[in-house]
């Protein structure tokens, strides 16, 4: 009964001072708003990274060409001097033990052709190997396979914006004869939609053929020059021939154009775990110099990429933002609470009167401290609950406008309504202590 009736008078109190109470109200219901916002945010941003790391596979290792030193000691392009070959990933899957899989690729684009519909794709040869570093299943037809490689079968793998403009929609495309570069090559398979990378390429557009129907069918540039130097012996590490002789600097100048066989633009090398990814990263920088017969003052032909400590380090930065502005989404509920306080304060300064003449009259200071706090709850509650609207809208605002994503968490909102009335009674605490020690007599004098 007497808290039905703290309540009543504290509702009386807010309505009467109603443009302060609202005022008070809107820096709450702000706060929760903007915990419940950026609590979605935060969660939606770190599922894209989540799925990117998805998209991408499972612990991975790229390793492309890197900068090379040429004579004079200039830098080579690292795309007009590739020095990899299907022998290192092969060497790299035979020799380290914690390598699960290796994926070659070869590089390119251009033109593809069904009928009078095209599109201008990326046009990648790859190894049997690569779909299955990537985690990149096929969901229509068959995979590329050794055999299509070893015969230079002319078969291809679609992605699913490739297939989108090549063929009308519903129309099977396995089986059919497309021209890649005016070439034709038979549909095999039609690979699952991975949507954009960490970048923001599409990784759909794009055609898979056999690594080695790539460099024989669809090369449409001259094959990589052979044009790293040692800086000691001033002899090349490969000869025209992809065996690991050497060949000396005038018969290069004589023959620009000498290539060597089985070259790959990029290996895909995918540990056992992730716990030993920096080991097996080590692992393949040895056997790679090794194997290119480089000195040991002499710097790296290739650039190893540890693709998911890439990821991971994205999604930590995620992590790290979603705290961030949580933390700043949690200062606006501090001060809110601070201005709580001072309101409750100057509640109780006002309305001394009243405090003393119901102190007089037989009322406990145990029912002053009640109806204080009674108060301050009461404001934070409606607070809470104007802030959680606020927050849902906000949450439908930006899924609309932007392509962040974000979700309404219940929980969120639970907790964020939850907290709201633990600050009306931890910041209202004080003025309702203050309130319920005033000395009667003193509180009626001052009336």
């Amino acid at each position: 009964m007497m808290n039905m009736m703290a309540l009543r008078t504290a509702v009386r109190a807010l309505w009467l001072h109603r443009l302060r109470s609202l005022l008070t109200m809107t820096g709450i219901a702000v706060g929760i708003a903007a915990v419940i916002l950026m609590v979605a945010i935060g969660t939606a941003t770190q599922e894209k990274v989540i799925a990117q790391i998805q998209n991408l596979g499972a612990n991975l290792i790229m390793v492309v060409p890197g900068q090379r030193i040429g004579p004079g000691g200039v830098r080579l392009s690292g795309d007009a001097n590739v020095l990899l070959t299907e022998d290192d990933g092969q060497a790299i899957r035979a020799e380290i033990p914690s390598v699960r899989e290796v994926g070659a690729m070869w590089w390119g684009s251009g033109q593809s052709i069904n009928g009078n519909r095209n599109s201008w794709s990326r046009m990648h040869g790859i190894s049997a190997g690569y779909l299955d570093v990537r985690g990149w299943p096929v969901i229509a037809g068959r995979t590329l396979t050794a055999e299509d490689d070893a015969t230079v079968a002319k078969v291809a793998l679609l992605g699913q914006t490739v297939l989108e403009r090549l063929f009308e929609p519903g129309e099977n495309p396995v089986g059919r004869v497309i021209r890649l570069r005016n070439v034709p090559f038979q549909v095999v398979g039609v690979l699952e939609r991975k949507g954009q990378s960490a970048q923001g390429t599409d990784q759909d557009d794009v055609v898979y053929v056999p690594l080695t129907t790539a460099r024989m069918r669809l090369n449409n540039k001259p094959a990589p020059k052979v044009q790293a130097v040692s800086a000691i012996t001033g002899k090349k590490r490969f000869d025209g021939t992809g065996t690991s002789g050497f060949q000396k600097v005038e018969q290069l100048k004589a023959n620009p154009s000498v290539i060597f066989a089985g070259a790959v633009n990029a290996l895909m090398i995918q540990a056992r775990d992730t716990a030993g990814l920096k080991a097996t990263t080590g692992e393949v920088r040895e056997l790679l110099r090794q194997r290119h017969k480089l000195m040991p003052d002499e710097p790296d032909d290739f650039d190893i990429r540890n693709l998911s400590e890439v990821a991971e380090a994205r999604a930590a930065s995620a992590r790290m933002l979603t705290v961030l502005l949580i933390g700043i989404a949690a200062l606006s509920l501090l001060i809110a609470g601070i201005g709580i306080m001072n309101i409750m304060l100057v509640s109780v300064t006002e309305r001394t009167a009243e405090i003393g003449l119901r102190l007089a009259v037989g009322a406990g200071r145990r029912d002053i401290l009640s109806q204080f706090l009674i108060e301050a709850a009461a404001l934070a509650l409606v607070s809470g609950l104007l802030g959680v609207l606020l927050g849902f809208g906000g949450v439908l605002a930006v899924d609309a406008l932007t392509e962040i994503g974000p979700a309404f968490e219940p929980l969120t909102a639970l907790g964020a309504f939850a907290g709201a009335g633990a600050i009306g009674v931890v910041f209202g605490l004080y003025p309702a202590w203050q309130a319920s020690r005033l000395d009667p007599i003193v509180a009626l004098r001052r009336a």
